[in-house]
Parts: structure tokens; sequence; C-alpha cells
């Protein structure tokens, strides 16, 4: 008897610890258990993409929300369909889960063997004259077409994240198709130096360890370099100066990056920002912003008030 009521319990608490790892890893809001499991196929030669999607709880027709594209990084890649819900993602939605799930959220897993931006990574940057865009990444894309073509999307408010290589795949989409994109984030990825002047018009918030042993970090500084030439609001760098290639969960768990990212809109495009300056950049959300220039009119007019009743 003593041994059943013994096995039961280490039966309880070994189910207890998983559900509450499982909570700290994903929130209250599990991405894994509520996003629908899908497949897109190519009519035309029957290439074939999974995909998760996450439908916000309160999802109407009436109403359009706005939409998050999440590449992973080359760890996750395969067709079980849930590899690339495993990092990075859970992080947005433990750290800010009140708009995360009021977000259209896209998964796409990428297939093993192939790569969101065909380059080898050790080398970092590239020209996207000379490498042409991948085919998973152009499913990939494919996927958010389709999902903005069958949902109620909100067109100015969609977003790019991804990690390693994802972060290619996020500069790679930003160079090709940036009229689509409100903000992006890259992460310890690389991309085209040669597309900087299209890229100083979208708001994008990189971040790259500076002991990378994998992707070198200095493609992401020649980014922000060459970018910063045209124009430097819409840049913010952050070398995490202590990390190594998997500064992911760190970077993402920061809800500041996703405040900063909901800001952002095609059609009110860009958050000033100061570039890279030692790991932690200066920013002012436009809400607060807009707080901040109505203390200063209310402080200026009661200024104005005090003065006229004092020569009265």
């Amino acid at each position: 008897m003593k041994t059943r009521i013994r096995f039961a319990f280490s039966v309880i608490l070994t189910v207890g610890i998983g559900l509450l790892l499982c909570y700290s890893a994903f929130g209250s809001t599990s991405i894994s258990k509520q996003a629908l499991s899908l497949t897109y196929t190519d009519e035309a030669d029957g290439y074939t993409m999974p995909y998760r999607l996450f439908l916000p709880e309160d999802y109407g027709g009436d109403r359009s929300f706005p939409v998050l594209l999440f590449l992973h990084g080359a760890g996750e890649r395969g067709q079980d369909n849930v590899s690339q819900l495993t990092v990075g993602i859970q992080r947005m939605f433990k750290a800010r889960e009140d708009l995360l799930k009021e977000t259209i959220v896209i998964c796409p897993q990428c297939p093993e063997g192939e790569q969101w931006v065909d380059r080898d990574w050790s080398l970092g940057n590239y020209s996207t004259d000379s490498v042409g865009e991948s085919r998973a990444l152009r499913t990939a894309l494919s996927i958010l077409s389709l999902v903005e073509s069958d949902y109620s999307c909100d067109e100015n408010r969609v977003y790019a994240v991804g990690l390693s290589m994802g972060g290619f795949g996020v500069w790679d989409l930003l160079a090709r198709h940036g009229e689509r994109f409100a903000a992006g984030v890259p992460i310890c990825g690389g991309g085209d130096p040669g597309k900087a002047e299209v890229l100083s018009e979208i708001p994008i918030w990189c971040f790259h360890g500076a002991n990378d042993p994998i992707v070198p970090c200095k493609g992401t500084r020649d980014m922000v370099e060459s970018i910063s030439q045209y124009r430097k609001e819409h840049i913010i760098f952050t070398l995490v100066e202590d990390g190594e290639h998997d500064i992911w969960n760190r970077v993402l768990s920061n809800p500041e990056l996703i405040e900063w990212l909901y800001d952002q809109s095609l059609a009110l495009r860009a958050v000033p920002a100061e570039t890279e300056n030692g790991g932690g950049e200066w920013f002012l959300p436009a809400g607060i912003a807009a707080l901040s220039l109505l203390a200063v009119t209310g402080a200026v007019l009661l200024a104005i008030r005090a003065r006229k009743r004092s020569r009265n």
C-alpha cells in the first residue's frame, strides 16, 4: 500500500514539475497546443512546407490583427511541425503575452537540408545579386500571402523575426520585400550591405553576440554601418558583449523589444533610435513620445496662465 502511495505521489510530482516547466517556458498561453498544424503545398510541383498558425482567442472577421512571421534556426528544420516552436517564439509569448495573444503568428518549418538563405553562415554577409532567393524563403512568403488572403490581417503591421539561420532570412526578406513589412528583428544573422539604402527605410532592431563563433558578428556590424550611411534613425543595433551565438532567449525575453516592434506600422513608419552604444540602445516608443509632448504642452499652458494671474 505504501509503495503504491509513493508511486502515485512520484507520478503526481513528476507531472506537476512538467506542467510547471511548460508554464515557465511558454507562459499561460502554450503556442504549441493552440497553434493550428498546417501544411502548404505548391500546386505547381508539389513542394510542401509545414507551418503552425496561431490565431487570437477573440479572432473575428470584423477586426484586423497584426501578423508576426517567425523564422527559426538551423536546428529546428524538419517535417515534424513542432521543433520550430521550441526555440525563441515562446519567449516572446511569455514576455508580452497580452500583445502576442492579439497577433496572428506564422511559424513555417524549413525542410531538412535547406536554408532560408543559401549561404555559408560562417562567411557572414553576401550579395542578393549573386545569391538568389531560396525556395524555402519563397515558400514562407507564399504562406504569409495565403494567411493574409484567408484571415483578417492588418497589412500595416506585419513583422518578421528570425534567429541564426532565420536572422539571415529576415535580412533577406527585408532587402527583397521590405514594402511588405513594418519592421524586422534579425538575430545573429547576416545580410546584403548593398541593399543598405532600401533597408534604411525600414525600422530594424538587430542583435549579435560579440563572441559568436558560428556567424561572424562583423556581418551585423557592417550591415548597421552601411545602413547608417543613409539613415540612422531606423536602425538599432544591440551588441551582446558577453554573448556567443545562442543569444535569442535573452533577446526575445525582453518586453521592451516587443513593445518597440508593435509600435511600428507601415502607415506611421518610424520610432527614432540611436545605433550601437556598447550593448544597449536608447529608444522612445511612439506612445511615450506622444505623452511626453502632451506633458510639455500642458506645462507651457500652465506657465502662461500662472504668468497672467501674477500680472492681474
